[in-house]
C-alpha cells in the first residue's frame, strides 16, 4: 500500500491479497482440525454418535382450559 497498487491495479492486487489470507487461513484450520480430531477419545466418540442420532420429537402437549 505504500508505492500504490502498481502496475497490476487496485483489484488484482486487492484480490491476490484476500486470495493469499484465504490460503494462509484454510491451512491453518486444516491444522487445527487435525490436531483436534487427533485422538480417539470414547468421550467424543460418544458425543459425535449422539449428534448424528434422529431427533426426537415429543407429542404436543394439550392445554386444557378451566371449564372445559
Amino acid at each position: 500500500m505504500r508505492y500504490g497498487a502498481g502496475p497490476s491495479g487496485p483489484m488484482r492486487s486487492l484480490g491476490r491479497y484476500m486470495l493469499g489470507s484465504g490460503v494462509t487461513f484454510g491451512f491453518f484450520m486444516s491444522i487445527g482440525s487435525i490436531i483436534r480430531t487427533e485422538g480417539k477419545s470414547p468421550l467424543a466418540t460418544e458425543a459425535f454418535a449422539r449428534a448424528r442420532q434422529q431427533p426426537m420429537i415429543l407429542p404436543k402437549r394439550c392445554a386444557t382450559r378451566p371449564g372445559q
